[in-house]
């Protein structure tokens, strides 16, 4: 609950200011929305439905990397087709970064 209001807090206040990403403790780079108490069940339900229809059609045991990269790009497009949301990706926001 603490960390549901912080969330809340730093992103009206992050927004306020016209930032638009948060760095996490290894210093990478977060879309901003990520702290939005509302976005957050939205994207975790994106990332559900992603991984359902991922799991079937993708061996990710072979290349868990790309497995990762894949849901990412599948639930940053559900995100976008179903309810309109523009999300970055990690590695978007992080483009110097090596990130799977």
């Amino acid at each position: 609950m603490l960390i549901e209001q912080f969330d809340a807090i730093a992103f009206h206040n992050f927004a306020k200011e016209g930032i638009d990403y948060f760095e996490d403790r290894e210093g990478l780079r977060h879309d901003i929305k990520e702290r939005d108490p509302k976005f957050k069940k939205i994207l975790r339900a994106a990332e559900e439905e992603a991984h359902r229809g991922l799991e079937a059609s993708f061996n990710f045991r072979n290349d868990m990397k790309a497995f990762i990269q894949a849901l990412r790009d599948e639930t940053k497009r559900i995100l976008k087709e179903k309810h309109g949301l523009d999300w970055k990706t990690p590695r978007e926001m992080n483009p110097f970064a090596r990130i799977s």
